[in-house]
């Protein structure tokens, strides 16, 4: 619900395909005119019957069963033809000395091309996310402009997210 209060009607929005940034689709729902590009067949799916007003972009490529997206270089260029405002978007993990990191290559890919052709970056993170490390590195923390969060992150991941210019939402006590 927090991220989706990022949207505004007529924006051109990036989606990956994690199972996190799904649970926003049905908060856009009172978003008009949206340009959706995804790597998420679900979550196109998920969209169609959502947002009727939205016109919903899926890149191709090769189906990962597991994740239900689309992965690979035919993948990625179709990210590369596009210019979003703002890129949503999850990972395996977040510390405050590796930056986010992932444990799927060729998500990470797609990922870091999506966060090349966006204005703004934005990356929903439930709290058992932080101080944990994966495989890959996604990117760093000064690449991202806004954390959204299921719960208040402590003192020092706060202190260290605001000395990096991010903005953090999470839910007050009168959201919950």
């Amino acid at each position: 619900r927090l991220a989706a209060r990022l949207v505004r009607d007529d924006m051109n929005i990036s989606l990956d395909c994690t199972s996190t940034v799904s649970h926003m689709v049905r908060f856009l729902s009172k978003k008009s005119n949206l340009n959706i590009l995804t790597n998420s067949a679900q979550l196109a799916l998920d969209c169609l019957d959502l947002l009727p007003t939205a016109q919903i972009c899926c890149t191709g490529g090769w189906l990962n069963t597991f994740a239900r997206g689309f992965t690979g270089e035919a993948a990625r260029q179709r990210v590369a033809d596009f210019h979003c405002d703002v890129l949503f978007f999850s990972a395996r993990s977040i510390s405050l000395e590796k930056g986010i990191t992932d444990v799927n290559e060729e998500d990470v890919n797609i990922k870091k091309q999506m966060l090349k052709c966006a204005r703004r970056a934005v990356f929903l993170c439930d709290s058992t996310k932080f101080d944990r490390t994966s495989y890959r590195v996604f990117c760093g923390l000064e690449e991202i402009h806004c954390l959204v969060t299921n719960a208040k992150p402590s003192d020092r991941w706060l202190e260290a997210l605001q000395k990096a210019g991010i903005k953090v939402l999470y839910p007050r006590e009168s959201e919950r």
